[in-house]
């Protein structure tokens, strides 16, 4: 408000002598604020949420979405499910059976059993107080066993399933490491948007994700908004 009541301020007010750093810190190395991190910039590392349950319980839910698309998962096909994850992270979802839509969301075997029964993880309506109710859902989450295992990394999962025919498969995922393949990033975060914009028409929602992909071009930050600047 003051910068807009046009109140200035020197441009190197946070580095100058006597400026805020000094001012408020013990010391200030400006070459060290300017460079770049040993480790790379973390923005450049960044993640998606891609289902509306708990991220601690993302990594199995990942693994069971790719194990999918090699061979289709559901209650008829899939025997049993063995998710092997870090003790003490995973322990927020590593609870009780849920009564609740809020409480499934911290439920690593019920969400399991949702994604298996062809529910939509990424739609948040799906963890309802309905779902969570329902005694068939819970029986398919008792197929789901949980062990713990100090060698999967902290965000990670190994999840094996065994099918009815007696097959097996298995995948290891860490939803902490950026997906590589920014094709399928961009896909799924379409998907993810239109489930959470149902509201917006099916054009109107297509011009807000171009604007957002093409944001480092944007002229005024206003257009982000499916409403522009109105």
């Amino acid at each position: 408000r003051l910068a807009e009541a046009g109140m200035g301020a020197a441009p190197d007010m946070l580095e100058a002598p006597r400026g805020l750093a000094q001012v408020y810190a013990d010391g200030m190395d400006v070459a060290h604020a300017f460079a770049a991190p040993a480790g790379g910039w973390h923005l450049k590392r960044n993640i998606f949420k891609h289902h509306a349950a708990c991220f601690m319980a993302l990594s199995p839910l990942e693994a069971l979405v790719r194990l999918g698309e090699r061979r289709p998962l559901s209650p008829e096909t899939v025997r049993a499910i063995t998710v092997r994850v870090e003790g003490d992270y995973h322990r927020v979802v590593l609870t009780p059976p849920p009564k609740t839509g809020l409480a499934a969301k911290f439920n690593l075997a019920f969400c399991v059993a949702l994604l298996l029964a062809g529910y939509d993880t990424g739609d948040p309506a799906t963890f309802s107080d309905t779902l969570a109710g329902r005694p068939d859902l819970h029986d398919l989450a008792a197929r789901c066993r949980i062990e713990i295992d100090p060698s999967v990394a902290f965000t990670a999962a190994q999840v094996d399933v065994t099918f009815e025919d007696g097959g097996t498969d298995g995948l290891y995922v860490d939803v902490g490491e950026p997906d590589a393949d920014l094709d399928r990033v961009e896909a799924r975060l379409r998907t993810k948007f239109a489930t959470l914009t149902a509201d917006l028409g099916e054009a109107e929602r297509d011009a807000t994700v171009a604007r957002l992909l093409d944001i480092e071009n944007l002229e005024d930050v206003r257009a982000l908004h499916p409403r522009g600047a109105a």
